[in-house]
């Protein structure tokens, strides 16, 4: 019995992850045909997952100029952060977000790919600060160069559970189960949570849902999740929350049907 619970899990993961794909897969598509200055063969624009070209910043270290440009302008933990310039050094220094180190991926003398992997809160702006290790630590500084950001919800949707055949839901109904939409949910470490509260209750009832998983491309910020709340068909305004901060709330209204619709 536990390797098939163990197999079901699995297959509802692999599922998960195939349509968290297919999202983030249309929204750069559409993003590209939105703006026709893409390059689609650009490195930068598919890692930093911006569109156009990027911001230049001009400095000046001592007699030594530093141009200084970067196209990740907006994220949270786990985002991807994109520098190119000149004269960052051939060997590897350090990228901070605020006072929070990143991870680097990647350092040469003219560009740099680094992650967020720390919580950086609250919501706002942030200085960018690149320390080369040829320029005894003394650090490049954008001010207020890049902005955390709060989760946003873009759309819910029931899943019709039984058109999946997983066993471990099979005693699920159809409007227990939903997919979510949006952006900067945050990497794994993030800690999501769902939370509804019950418009049409009095005591306008807090209900926390059971998140299955999520997933959010480091490079655009679009993201995905997967979660069980058992609701009965009524009014709700819908949070999400992480180690960041919380969402603007969004109101639904879930039919006996099993759909929703957004208030006009």
């Amino acid at each position: 019995m536990r390797v098939k619970g163990q197999t079901a899990v699995k297959i509802l993961v692999i599922f998960f992850i195939f349509l968290s794909f297919c999202l983030t897969f249309t929204a750069k598509t559409q993003a590209m045909e939105a703006d026709n200055s893409v390059e689609t063969d650009s490195i930068d624009s598919a890692v930093a997952g911006f569109t156009g070209d990027p911001t230049p910043l001009e400095f000046s270290y001592a007699t030594t100029p530093c141009s200084f440009t970067y196209a990740t302008t907006t994220g949270t933990i786990g985002t991807k952060v994109t520098i190119a310039g000149t004269k960052f050094g051939k060997h590897q220094g350090n990228v901070l977000i605020g006072d929070k180190k990143c991870k680097i991926f990647s350092w040469s003398d003219s560009k740099i790919v680094a992650q967020i992997v720390s919580v950086i809160s609250p919501p706002g702006h942030y200085d960018i600060k690149v320390v080369p290790k040829n320029m005894d630590n003394r650090p490049l500084v954008c001010p207020a160069g890049f902005e955390i950001m709060a989760p946003q919800i873009t759309s819910i949707k029931p899943l019709n559970i039984h058109s999946l055949k997983i066993k471990s839901l099979s005693k699920r109904k159809d409007c227990d189960v939903f997919y979510m939409t949006g952006k900067y949910f945050g990497a794994p470490t993030a800690n999501l949570k769902v939370y509804f509260e019950d418009q049409d209750g009095k005591d306008g009832k807090l209900i926390k849902a059971k998140v299955y998983g999520w997933i959010m491309d480091p490079g655009t910020g679009m993201s995905s999740c997967l979660f069980n709340s058992n609701l009965e068909p009524g009014q709700y305004s819908v949070k999400i929350e992480n180690k960041v901060a919380e969402s603007e709330p969004m109101d639904i209204m879930l039919t006996e049907d099993c759909e929703i619709v957004l208030p006009e």
